[in-house]
């Protein structure tokens, strides 16, 4: 880094991660994320019975990815609320679902972007099991379509999602409470897809990454 003019980073947390105070932090945007699904991705994705809570994630699948993306945590918090629908929607083999579907999480393998698109409208919440992340994307999604988001506290996610927990036992008690609370979640719903839209921005970030390199 000190033969560079400057360093740009995409969290608070990256920057410190790199060890370099003075990088000027850009932020991811959601804006790709607007588009409405097409007629046929809108199809109904997820098996879910009716009046089920449905919790969704987006997670890179096999046993390497796992380790860090928090696979096995996600199934943890499967067993914790019965009566809940748990799906999964990932790139990997088909090999890499045998442990999601024998915790009884519908996998929804290889979508397109448009299923992705429709996927996350047609959940109720957005949970990110990872345990690393230096923006985790897929929470700024999730939150932009108007889908609450939980994710735990570490990485750069206290910076990119309004439902933070401390433990798999906090975030399955948030969601039995909101299978019953149907009127608290829409409340979250809407403040995580009005606290990211202010926040974050495309062309914000092109803004400040053009105003870094200017700068020098």
């Amino acid at each position: 880094y000190p033969n560079l003019d400057g360093v740009i980073a995409i969290s608070e947390f990256i920057r410190e991660q790199i060890g370099w105070p003075a990088a000027h932090i850009v932020r991811n945007g959601w804006e790709h994320v607007l588009a409405e699904p097409t007629a046929d991705a809108a199809e109904r994705l997820l098996d879910a019975a009716p009046g089920a809570l449905k919790v969704g994630c987006l997670m890179r699948l096999g046993e390497g990815e796992e380790r860090y993306k928090g696979g096995a945590l996600y199934r943890q918090l499967a067993a914790a609320c019965p009566g809940l629908h748990f799906s999964l929607m990932g790139r990997g083999e088909a090999r890499d679902e045998a442990p999601y579907r024998e915790a009884g999480i519908q996998v929804l393998r290889n979508a397109s972007d448009a299923q992705r698109a429709a996927y996350l409208d047609d959940i109720d919440v957005f949970v990110s099991p990872s345990l690393w992340e230096g923006c985790n994307l897929p929470l700024l999604e999730a939150q932009a379509r108007g889908t609450a988001a939980l994710a735990f506290d570490c990485g750069a996610h206290p910076e990119h999602a309004t439902g933070i927990c401390g433990s798999v036992e906090d975030m399955a008690r948030l969601l039995r409470h909101w299978q019953q609370r149907r009127d608290l979640l829409e409340a979250e719903s809407r403040r995580a897809r009005d606290w990211v839209r202010q926040r974050f921005s495309w062309d914000r970030a092109t803004d400040e990454v053009l105003e870094a390199i200017l700068q020098g």
